[in-house]
């Protein structure tokens, strides 16, 4: 009987392999099976033509401070209202909890956001081949979609910028989360900073659905920002989504 030896495969193997199998069976487009910078590319130009079709939108922010044991120290309510190509605006709808809190953190966030939504800034800061080498790392089911991870590296070491993972949806190349950490540390007083973006989709379009942040400071110990996204209204060129 003739013995035949196998080599064993890693991660990323494997998941070159089951997109071949998908593509080949119709399942996935051909384009499932190249590689990380390719895909990248590829997601970044879908992205543009989903940017170039909503003209603006709105959308109610929650923002919560927890503290290490899960209790919340203040929240915000703020509705944000954007229309490209201005800056975004924010309004303060309701505060809870402290008040250090809601102007130190709350506001210094939403002041930072304004500044830097216009599109010179974006492109400073966005997800985007400028900004990021990436590497295919696998694939993984993210409720219930199938997605491709890729592991992503800053080209430059700088505060808004991130070194982690990306989820893409398989079938509308459209970032569905991302994970990690700033490429650079914030302040001397944090010691580590973790971070979750989850996307949800409306219509034809992902939109951010909800951030989670934990961060370690010294003295303070572990606090977790959440923002929740909610009742989105869009103003989109074209075809109408559907919410």
């Amino acid at each position: 009987m003739e013995t035949r030896s196998y080599t064993p495969v890693n991660a990323m193997q494997r998941a070159y392999i089951r997109l071949l199998i998908l593509s080949i069976l119709g399942v996935l487009p051909i384009f499932a099976i190249e590689s990380g910078p390719e895909l990248f590319a590829k997601v970044t130009a879908r992205n543009q033509m989903r940017e170039a079709q909503l003209t603006g939108y709105t959308v109610v922010r929650t923002y919560e401070v927890k503290d290490a044991n899960g209790r919340v120290q203040a929240q915000s309510k703020v509705l944000v209202k954007y229309n490209r190509p201005n800056p975004k605006v924010f309004q303060v709808l309701s505060e809870q909890g402290s008040r250090l809190i809601s102007r130190l953190v709350f506001r210094g966030l939403t002041d930072h956001e304004a500044k830097t939504s216009s599109a010179d800034a974006k492109n400073e800061s966005g997800i985007l081949p400028a900004n990021y080498d990436v590497q295919l790392a696998g694939e993984a089911e993210l409720e219930g979609r199938h997605c491709f991870l890729l592991h992503a590296t800053p080209r430059r070491r700088v505060k808004y910028l991130f070194e982690g993972t990306i989820w893409i949806d398989a079938e509308d190349l459209a970032i569905a989360q991302v994970e990690g950490s700033p490429a650079k540390s914030l302040s001397f007083w944090v010691k580590s900073v973790h971070f979750v973006r989850r996307y949800q989709k409306i219509g034809n379009f992902w939109l951010p659905k909800e951030d989670t942040s934990v961060s370690e400071v010294k003295v303070f110990g572990k606090h977790t920002l959440v923002i929740h996204y909610d009742d989105y209204k869009l103003d989109a060129s074209g075809e109408q989504p559907s919410s």
